[in-house]
């Protein structure tokens, strides 16, 4: 958490990821932070196509139609950082980690966010 109360300019901070309970390693020990200081807009972002990763091999996941196959995004942030967002820079995932939940029935939601977060950064899937 980055405490942004009375920040005027940009700054990046150098953070250090708290590792939940219940989780033995993270992948990165500390995450750089860039704040950047300006109106809060919004855009929606239409027909970012839903990738199912992480399926058991005997699995397949598809769409019950087309309307389900697609979804919309909804970004918040600066002008400038919106206008850098299109189609191309989001994914959309449906993952399947049921081994992780069925191993883990009393891990919270925390755990299992960080779980996803870890599993899909290990993945190449964010930076």
């Amino acid at each position: 958490e980055v405490d942004v109360a009375g920040l005027t300019d940009n700054k990046t901070y150098t953070v250090v990821v708290p590792k939940p309970e219940g989780i033995r390693e993270v992948s990165e020990k500390t995450i750089t932070v860039k704040i950047s200081i300006g109106k809060e807009e919004s855009k929606e972002v239409d027909d970012i196509k839903i990738d199912a990763i992480n399926l058991g091999p005997n699995l397949k996941a598809g769409a019950i139609g087309e309307n389900s196959s697609k979804t919309t995004v909804v970004v918040k942030g600066t002008k400038e950082v919106l206008d850098a967002i299109d189609s191309t820079t989001i994914k959309a995932m449906a993952i399947a980690y049921e081994d992780y939940c069925t191993a883990n029935p009393t891990a919270s939601f925390e755990t299992k966010m960080e779980f996803i977060t870890n599993f899909l950064h290990q993945r190449g899937y964010l930076n």
